[in-house]
């Protein structure tokens, strides 16, 4: 096994599959999907749920994401997901705790996902959530041999910009999504200056923010932009300020 960055969490896999969850962190952060550190995990070595057989997590091919808002699930009678309309990954997710949907993913990010092939067009993913008797939501499996694997990701495949990469390191004024949204909610608690309204749209108030917390931390701010991104120096500096915060 080794240990591999996903988005802000740590999984260990196999050393083979490293580039296929790169593509599937990239295409969640094109997303603005945001996967939690405490309710995602890889490798464990555990019987699969329901019987007596080894998961395939047990064998670093297998990941779950996010599971306290894509549960498992017995649907005998239904065959398709259920998906919600809302825009935000917080507003899924509180229909998902209704029992109104079967996850917090949007039905286009799980289409980007299906979308990903290795370079001779075999589909890299299956996703729990598109299975018949069961919905497993939070589940991802790599459904190919090590040699099938070992063609390599098309990496036209995976939906975003550039090469194979596990996160964005920016959030710019004029974004707009979940991601836009974790970070308000940072700065209405850390920032000197309110955001405004936590609605995912980075506009002159996010921004006024986001330069008021830089000036409260040191002078330096993220490659001498004051105020309109978040990269990665400003990232840290919010995690460090949250971290002082609960401290006793």
């Amino acid at each position: 096994m080794t240990v591999i960055d996903f988005g802000p969490d740590r999984i260990r896999v196999v050393p083979a599959t490293k580039d296929a969850w790169t593509a599937l962190a990239r295409v969640m952060a094109t997303h603005d999907y945001r996967i939690r550190t405490t309710d995602t995990d890889s490798y464990n070595c555990r019987a699969i749920t329901g019987g007596t057989g080894k998961s395939l997590h047990s064998y670093g091919i297998a990941l779950d994401v996010n599971w306290k808002t894509n549960p498992f699930k017995n649907t005998p009678n239904r065959v398709r997901p259920r998906f919600s309309s809302k825009r935000t990954q917080e507003g899924r997710g509180a229909d998902v705790r209704d029992g109104a949907v079967d996850t917090d993913m949007t039905e286009r990010m799980i289409e980007d996902v299906r979308a990903i092939t290795t370079v001779d067009g075999k589909t890299v993913f299956v996703w729990g959530g598109d299975w018949r008797s069961i919905k497993d939501a939070m589940h991802f499996q790599i459904d190919l041999t090590p040699a099938e694997l070992g063609e390599g990701i098309e990496w036209r495949t995976v939906k975003g910009d550039g090469g194979p990469v596990a996160h964005s390191l920016f959030v710019r004024e004029g974004d707009v999504g979940d991601t836009v949204e974790y970070y308000q909610r940072k700065l209405a608690r850390l920032s000197p200056t309110s955001p405004g309204r936590i609605d995912g749209e980075f506009g002159p108030k996010t921004a006024a923010s986001v330069s008021a917390f830089q000036k409260s931390r040191t002078p330096k701010v993220d490659e001498g932009a004051s105020g309109n991104w978040i990269g990665p120096w400003t990232m840290s500096e919010l995690d460090a300020a949250e971290a002082e915060l609960a401290a006793p």
